[in-house]
């Protein structure tokens, strides 16, 4: 191209059978023949190529011991006398190689975190470190250190990228905020000192590249696929490149654009998708019964039940102050968010960096978990009324009027009284639910499973059980609770659980074991509920190795499945992103952030091993 961004030349890249675009190119010092020539490197790629003037292929250079750092992406630059230095980025080194790729010299372990752009001057290496926020100078020869410029944070952007020596001496820098994309281009003295801005006019600027045109700074910004033209003082001089480079930025623009309407209705679909599934599955859900069959069912039972529009008002007059709540939360975020801002400005000479970030969250944090402690108790008080427990017993009604399993375990002359869906265990409620239906002369507890199906756990004669409600204290108390239901059989085994409906559980539980006026001319045999597991010491196992797998061999298979597809997204978004990190060398993990995403993975294979450990426990019993 033209000084004015005219195209002279053009070089098809396919042509070259490269397996990506170009990553890095660089000038290299004039051939045998004077001619120019230019390194070239491709992410992937583990060699780099060395092209002539017309884009051809002349040479190939294969660096020595470089490991897996061509994988991601690297910088290149070269000296006068041909030695090459290679800048890792996420591999945190600067390797030095002569000009036919033996490896010369390597930076100092740990100096570095996230090495970027560099450029030889005055027979040293500049490179960009860019989390610890210097520019380094490394000894032409040894890379060994020798000075650095501290670059300062600035509009919010603190994360140096590129750098090139601009007129007069100074240093010009791309410098990023967290997510590396969005940032300014500022000029520092020697001693780190801003000098002035260069306000891209794009708004929310990307700038990706920019290089010295004599005394004109060319800036490329991604955010509006731009070229602008700057003079040594900051002021804007307008765009560069002539028409056909315009136009090649103007279909890129439209394309970037196109993809992320292709994505935005993508995303909208899917939740328009999502929120229908939804609401027609709790329309199957609450579909009625046949009539003859609700009427059967409902002649005789106590618990009280609810439909259509009186379930949703009830739900409001229950759960109307968390409602309020969370559109408070929502008020009031961005406020918090310019308070905290405000007040890190103030605080940050003071306090360590790992504080600074933990601060805004635990501000946050403290007032949330005091407003949701006093909700779930003044909620946990409003689930004691008699008023509310139709409402929150409308889940075990409807599987009772659905369930054809449920309705066949009856005798001849069998009549329910109460339902009640209990939770046999605070983890994972919707996977821990059992539904217990007390007829005028057995306690049936069964397993609720998909559609009307269900499985029949356990049946107890009434006259020989005895039940008690333990109450709730301490701080589950105060966050909302439920209170335990506890049901012994005469034989020694004993079913808990924490009940749907105060009100209901209080009432089941002050009717088991009162026999007056019980027919007793048909009684079913007590079974024995059917668990299969292995032995707890291989159920714990199994389930820590792969979490969920003792679950599915248990016959547990939607609890397996959830287990193992959470655990699955913990491995690929937790466990292997910082293994890359700090075995692969691929980008910089912090310590904290790492082994507290690894502390959740191995907590949540703690929590599966325990659930199957429990549950073959009781199975093998």
């Amino acid at each position: 191209m033209s000084a004015q961004g005219e195209i002279q030349r053009r070089v098809d890249l396919r042509s070259l059978g490269l397996p990506g675009p170009l990553n890095a190119l660089t000038p290299l010092p004039p051939g045998a023949d004077g001619g120019m020539r230019m390194l070239a490197g491709v992410i992937g790629l583990s060699e780099w190529l060395v092209l002539d003037g017309h884009g051809r292929v002349v040479s190939r250079v294969k660096p020595e011991s470089i490991g897996l750092a061509y994988r991601e992406t690297f910088h290149l630059a070269a000296a006068g006398d041909g030695r090459i230095a290679m800048a890792t980025s996420g591999d945190h080194r600067v390797l030095l190689f002569d000009e036919y790729g033996k490896r010369i010299a390597e930076s100092p372990v740990g100096l570095f975190r996230f090495a970027n752009g560099l450029w030889y001057e005055d027979g040293r290496w500049w490179v960009v470190d860019t989390n610890h926020g210097k520019l380094r100078a490394l000894n032409g020869d040894t890379l060994a250190e020798e000075t650095f410029i501290p670059v300062p944070e600035t509009a919010g952007a603190r994360f140096p990228a590129l750098v090139r020596r601009g007129p007069a001496g100074v240093v010009t820098v791309s410098v990023l905020r967290n997510g590396m994309d969005k940032g300014v281009v500022v000029d520092l003295t020697a001693q780190g000192d801003l000098l002035r801005h260069y306000p891209s006019r794009a708004e929310d600027s990307e700038p990706v590249a920019f290089a010295w045109l004599g005394d004109t700074l060319l800036l490329a910004d991604r955010s509006n696929y731009s070229l602008q033209r700057f003079d040594t003082a900051g002021r804007y001089l307008g765009t560069w490149g002539g028409d056909e480079v315009v136009g090649v930025l103007a279909l890129s623009r439209a394309e970037r654009q196109r993809w992320a309407g292709i994505l935005l209705s993508a995303q909208v679909a899917a939740g328009a998708f999502g929120l229908l599934a939804i609401v027609a599955y709790a329309f199957w859900k609450m579909r009625p019964a046949p009539v003859e069959r609700r009427t059967a069912v409902l002649a005789r039972l106590a618990t009280p039940s609810l439909h259509g529009k009186a379930v949703l008002l009830d739900g409001i007059r229950l759960y109307w102050p968390l409602l309020v709540a969370v559109i408070v939360l929502q008020l009031l975020i961005e406020p918090f968010h310019s308070i905290a801002t405000a007040l890190l400005a103030i605080l940050k000479p003071l306090i360590a960096p790992p504080v600074a970030v933990m601060l805004p969250a635990v501000l946050f944090l403290v007032p949330g978990i005091a407003l949701f402690y006093w909700l779930g108790h003044r909620i946990g008080l409003r689930a004691r009324l008699p008023e509310f427990e139709a409402l929150l017993s409308v889940r075990a009604v409807r599987w009772l009027q659905q369930s054809t399993m449920a309705q066949d375990a009856l005798g001849p002359g069998e009549v329910v009284r109460e339902v009640l869906m209990v939770q046999t265990s605070r983890l994972f409620p919707a996977f821990n639910l059992n539904a217990w239906m007390l007829t005028d002369r057995r306690l049936l507890i069964f397993r609720p499973g998909p559609g009307n199906d269900a499985k029949l756990l356990v049946a107890l004669v009434r006259r020989d059980c005895s039940a008690r409600i333990r109450p709730v204290v301490g701080w589950m108390a105060r966050l909302g609770g439920r209170d335990r239901i506890e049901v012994t059989a005469r034989d020694g085994r004993a079913y808990s659980g924490f009940p749907a409906s105060p009100v209901t559980a209080r009432r089941m539980a002050d009717l088991l074991g009162d026999a007056k006026r019980l027919s007793t001319a048909w009684a079913r045999i007590s079974t024995v509920p059917q668990m299969c597991s292995p032995e707890p010491v291989v159920a714990f196992a199994l389930s820590l190795l792969v979490p969920g797998l003792a679950q599915l061999l248990q016959e547990r298979f939607q609890l397996g499945v959830v287990l193992l597809t959470i655990g699955a997204l913990m491995a690929a978004l937790f466990v292997g992103p910082v293994l890359l990190g700090w075995l692969g060398h691929f980008y910089d993990v912090p310590p904290r952030l790492g082994y507290g995403m690894l502390g959740v993975a191995v907590f949540w294979a703690l929590l599966a091993a325990s659930d199957a450990t429990i549950y073959a426990r009781k199975a093998h019993r």
